[in-house]
């Protein structure tokens, strides 16, 4: 009885283990052979669901080049790896569309073109299928986009050609000119400034066909809505009252004579980049304590000080992305009211003593890779620096 229990036994798991397999395999492939070799060689299959391939194959799969037609129409012609469209190929939609270009993993990914019924048409990169990095969109009204996607959508630095002769270069968001970006009109005249969901906001100037400004300001939705404000002085000493200690340094002291009158305090170095003007890199040290930050450069021929300042220190941070764009928007001889009004208040206000090319004034500001620093010459900006926050 035992025997010949466990014989049936045996038996069933054999069938329910040859039935699971057969299932599996016909998952995998199931139809009829119409022509050729379908394993390994050159064949043609026509699978249950009314799709047919005709091309190569391996291991069952195919694999190398083939045309795959769809029961509705659809049609590729390309290569094939591992049963998956992958390599160079062309996809052609029964609606007219038409793909031109390299795939994997049965998308499309790297350079490819599209073709669309509409006229529309495309030529860049693609990233699973979707429109992602750089390439060019013409419309079948004769615009053309150059410049980055993200998804389908335009998403970064691009440039816009209206078919009556406008162009927009700057960059965009989800779909939209957003951020920092320039208009220029067939008339001759030119926007410069911020956008926001495709119009004009915040800061901007407006320039006439000769290159003169027109208007200068804020605006809300394409409206210019507050003229710029004037470019009227103010003294370094309004804005940061410059502790005695540090009135008693001077240029042309040694590092030793500034650590006698300061004292033993921390000064970890770095370097420089200029974002404004031409000049190199320099070694700075800071003497820092909760409230204040002394900055003082040792760059003279002779290897004493150069170049001093005083700043005021605020614990408030700028979102980073934010920040670094708006600093785009900062030019020689914009007015302290002017840098305010595009980047708030600064995490650091500081009155300098420094050589001739620096000016009087820094305010600094701070995102979570990098610190920049705008200097200010009798009431407007001369020059701008961005410092490494890894130094």
């Amino acid at each position: 009885m035992n025997t010949r229990l466990s014989h049936c036994l045996l038996s069933t798991l054999i069938l329910f283990l040859t039935i699971l397999l057969s299932t599996h395999v016909a998952f995998a492939k199931t139809g009829k052979v119409l022509s050729g070799d379908c394993e390994n060689g050159t064949g043609t299959f026509l699978y249950n669901n009314g799709d047919k391939y005709q091309g190569q194959w391996k291991n069952d799969k195919k694999h190398d080049s083939g045309t795959y037609t769809l029961a509705e129409g659809d049609k590729y012609e390309g290569n094939f790896v591992n049963d998956e469209r992958s390599g160079s190929g062309t996809y052609t939609w029964t609606n007219g569309d038409k793909y031109e270009g390299n795939w994997e993993n049965g998308q499309q990914n790297g350079n490819g073109s599209k073709t669309y019924a509409d006229g529309n048409k495309y030529e860049g990169n693609w990233v699973n299928g979707n429109i992602s990095g750089s390439g060019t969109f013409t419309y079948a009204n004769g615009d053309k986009y150059e410049g980055n996607w993200e998804n389908d959508i335009k998403n970064g630095y691009g440039k816009y050609f209206y078919v009556d002769g406008d162009i927009y270069s700057g960059n965009w968001n989800n779909g939209q000119k957003s951020g920092i970006g320039a208009l220029k009109y067939t008339s001759g005249k030119e926007y410069v400034g911020n956008w926001l969901n495709g119009k004009k906001n915040g800061y901007g100037k407006m320039f006439n066909a000769n290159g003169d400004v027109e208007q200068e300001g804020n605006w809300n939705n394409d409206v210019f809505v507050v003229p710029a404000p004037s470019r009227q002085y103010q003294s370094p000493a309004s804005y940061v009252q410059v502790p005695p200690l540090v009135k008693k340094l001077h240029l042309g002291m040694t590092k030793n004579q500034v650590l006698k009158i300061l004292g033993k305090r921390k000064y970890p170095s770095g370097t420089s980049t200029m974002l404004i003007d031409t000049k190199k890199d320099r070694w700075d040290y800071y003497f820092v304590d909760i409230f204040e930050h002394i900055w003082i450069v040792f760059d003279a021929p002779d290897g004493s000080v150069d170049f001093i300042g005083f700043a005021v220190l605020d614990a408030k941070l700028a979102a980073a992305e934010t920040l670094s764009n708006n600093m785009y928007r900062i030019q020689k001889g914009q007015t302290m009211e002017e840098m305010l009004s595009i980047l708030g208040y600064p995490d650091e206000i500081s009155v300098m003593r420094f050589i001739e090319n620096y000016g009087d004034l820094c305010a600094s500001y701070y995102d979570k890779y990098y610190e920049y620093d705008i200097f200010f010459s009798n009431g407007t900006i001369c020059m701008m620096e961005r410092y490494s926050l890894d130094d």
